[in-house]
């Protein structure tokens, strides 16, 4: 067992809910290291002296004044609260379950504005853009030499239309 390991433990071994086997790993420990027993003397010290401490009775006019407090809570209508105020607003926004989004959001903000202010962003911007150039003008290509070999598709078709055509008409002329 570790330092570490003791010092999660210590409140768990000063209640005595330590298992036997975790019981004795933590002593012996205890016998290993200095640190950790100093640490566990102080905080027996500790509770002593807080056991030690005398019992301090409320006055009566600070009695009086918290029977009071409860009384007119009891009596008295809460007051009526708007149904959305100006504060749930980012209340709801600033709530625990939108944290994520919300450092989503920022980081997303920060990586732009790194791209767009600082010179290591800038030549990024410029290589970006040289290769989306360079893919549109491939793309051209690939997209006019398809076109060339639709034309001659296109134009082969056509002759053979042609030809079946005529010998059609040769046919014809023969019978």
């Amino acid at each position: 067992m570790n330092c570490f390991q003791v010092r999660d433990l210590l409140t768990l071994y000063l209640d005595d809910e330590l298992r036997l086997q975790e019981r004795q790993e933590f002593e012996a420990h205890l016998t290993e290291c200095k640190d950790c027993s100093a640490i566990l003397e102080t905080i027996r010290n500790l509770s002593s002296e807080l056991q030690n401490l005398p019992e301090i009775q409320p006055s009566p006019e600070l009695l009086n004044r918290l029977y009071l407090i409860g009384s007119s809570q009891s009596t008295e209508p809460a007051p009526a609260r708007p149904i959305l105020p100006v504060r749930s607003f980012w209340k709801i926004w600033l709530s625990p379950a939108f944290q994520p989004v919300m450092t989503f959001l920022t980081l997303i903000l920060v990586g732009l504005s790194l791209l767009q202010f600082t010179a290591t962003g800038r030549e990024l911007k410029k290589s970006a853009a040289l290769e989306i150039r360079r893919a549109y003008s491939t793309t051209q290509k690939i997209l006019a030499q398809t076109g060339l070999v639709k034309d001659k598709l296109r134009g082969s078709y056509e002759n053979l239309l042609a030809s079946l055509e005529a010998r059609e008409v040769y046919k014809s002329e023969n019978n």
